[in-house]
């Protein structure tokens, strides 16, 4: 299942949504190697880089958010959580029973939540937010990062 990242996603923040881009286009490289039936071997290389994501992103996007007084920070930090949590478990799995296939569908079941729900529905709220609270988003939005 490829997920297509399309501009009405964009938050306006370019490395917010750079990083969004890329997440979206490892997935997409992951699910094709899935198709090739080469996804076991690239399904660590997916959870190395989903371990950074959860690090730096959620924590760039955190601080933009409390930077703004955004009003739906509680609820978009908890959907951060969860997610952290939901990685967690898939890293333990794969620290203790190396790359299986119930691993790789237990990632692909989370990633196509995450990219389906949170993105869409979560992330869209911020974008509207963003554009709604600051006009002129072509000037940096974190000039601290």
């Amino acid at each position: 299942m490829v997920i297509v990242w399309n501009e009405a996603l964009a938050t306006g923040n370019e490395e917010i949504d750079n990083q969004h881009q890329e997440m979206f286009r490892r997935f997409n490289n992951f699910q094709s190697a899935c198709k090739q039936g080469k996804g076991l071997d690239e399904l660590s290389n997916l959870l190395t880089y989903l371990g950074e994501y959860v690090r730096s992103h959620f924590a760039l996007e955190e601080r933009l958010q409390i930077d703004h007084d955004y009003p739906g920070y509680q609820k978009h930090k908890e959907e951060h959580d969860g997610f952290i949590c939901t990685f967690r478990k898939l890293e333990d799995q794969l620290d203790t029973k190396g790359t299986t296939p119930t691993l790789l569908i237990q990632t692909n079941t989370a990633m196509v939540n995450w990219l389906t729900r949170h993105f869409t529905w979560t992330d869209k709220d911020l974008a509207n937010f963003l554009h709604t609270a600051m006009p002129d988003l072509q000037r940096p939005l974190l000039d601290d990062f």
